[in-house]
């Protein structure tokens, strides 16, 4: 339903009609965690998913702005949640766990009604076979990528890597699943960073995924655009993620965004911890066995 009026359109005057807008709308929310446009039109998991024409862009746009909205306005978080999920389902596979790690009750029914109603609007308009075909072509996908080394070197998910390389695919999802899920659940119970949550929730969605290209890098160009670079250390994860791309290693710029995520969520509930033990500190009865001179 979201394509349809560009296909109405030649190819290439389509593909600038949906990506235009969607990198505008990327742009303007990644103002929020005051992200330099210059760095995320340049780069390159951003150019590779404008090439290629996917809405990871245009999703993490809405998702961005989800988030912000979520603490005041569930109501149209929950819409753009719900939205996003439709539009692009495996970058939202852990929303429910992070809705209810944060209490986003009212959210979580208003995204579940958004989705319904646009999947309700498709039946309308395209009838079930669309959907039918759609389901057909996931495990189609799946074996596509893994039977395909050009597509399964540019598998940016844990499980494609483990099956590429011939390691264990069930214990790297018996790692990784709890990892991603605690990851999801302590960034909306303890943090409120935009930047914490984002990684978080399409992070660990890509984490769970068993396939996944590498272009959904992109979502976490926001974030690390906001790395204030204060000295070379704090270069080597945004390095990582844009080089990652070019050594066929894209798992490994997923797990520096995740991994840099995780450290600052740390960071952060140390330092809750420190100030909840000075205030309960300070508001002890004070010592009356003292002696005063």
């Amino acid at each position: 339903m979201l394509f349809a009026p560009f296909a109405l359109l030649p190819f290439y005057l389509s593909l600038a009609a949906f990506i235009l807008p969607s990198l505008v709308l990327f742009i303007r929310a990644s103002a929020k965690v005051e992200a330099a446009p210059s760095l995320l039109v340049t780069a390159p998991p951003v150019m590779l998913a404008i090439i290629v024409g996917q809405p990871t862009l245009l999703v993490a746009a809405l998702l961005f702005g989800a988030l912000a909205l979520l603490p005041d306005d569930e109501n149209r978080a929950g819409a753009l949640i719900g939205i996003c999920a439709v539009i692009k389902p495996p970058l939202l596979l852990l929303a429910p766990v992070a809705l209810c790690a944060g209490g986003h009750w009212r959210a979580i029914r208003i995204a579940a009604v958004s989705a319904a109603t646009l999947c309700a609007a498709s039946v309308l308009l395209f009838g079930l076979d669309p959907w039918w075909a759609w389901l057909a072509a996931l495990p189609r996908f799946q074996a596509l990528v893994a039977g395909f080394e050009p597509l399964a070197r540019n598998a940016v998910t844990p499980y494609a890597t483990a099956a590429r390389l011939g390691v264990s695919t069930t214990a790297t999802m018996a790692i990784a699943v709890p990892i991603a899920i605690a990851g999801t659940v302590f960034a909306f119970r303890r943090s409120r960073d935009l930047s914490v949550r984002l990684v978080a929730l399409i992070g660990g969605a890509l984490i769970v995924s068993p396939y996944a290209m590498d272009y959904e890098l992109a979502a976490f160009a926001p974030v690390i655009a906001s790395i204030r670079i204060r000295g070379f250390k704090d270069t080597v994860v945004p390095a990582v993620w844009a080089g990652s791309l070019f050594v066929n290693a894209s798992v490994v710029g997923l797990l520096a965004a995740y991994g840099w995520a995780a450290a600052k969520l740390i960071g952060e509930m140390r330092q809750s911890e420190t100030m909840a033990r000075c205030l309960s500190g300070s508001m002890l009865p004070p010592d009356r066995t003292a002696t005063v001179p």
